[in-house]
C-alpha cells in the first residue's frame, strides 16, 4: 500500500521533507499524487531557506511549486 494516501497529509510531507532536491524529483515520477506531494512549498521552502534564497515575491494561493522553481532557478 502506498504510505502516502494512508498518512495524513502532513506527515506524508514531513516525511518527504528529508529527501534530496533529486530525490524528491524522482519521486515526482511515481504517480501524479506523489507528484502533488513532492511539489508542496513546505518541502521545498526550507530547502531554498538553508542557502539564504527566498521568494522576491509572494505567491498567490492558486500558485503552485513557486519554492520548487525557484530553488531551480538559483541552481541553475
Amino acid at each position: 500500500k502506498d504510505f502516502t494516501r494512508i498518512l495524513p497529509k502532513y506527515l506524508s510531507l514531513y516525511v518527504f521533507s528529508f529527501l534530496s532536491p533529486q530525490d524528491l524529483s524522482r519521486c515526482a515520477q511515481v504517480c501524479s499524487h506523489w507528484k502533488f506531494l513532492s511539489e508542496q512549498d513546505e518541502v521545498w521552502m526550507p530547502k531554498c531557506v538553508k542557502f539564504v534564497w527566498y521568494l522576491p515575491y509572494k505567491p498567490n494561493n492558486r500558485e503552485l511549486a513557486a519554492w520548487k522553481y525557484y530553488y531551480i532557478e538559483c541552481v541553475s
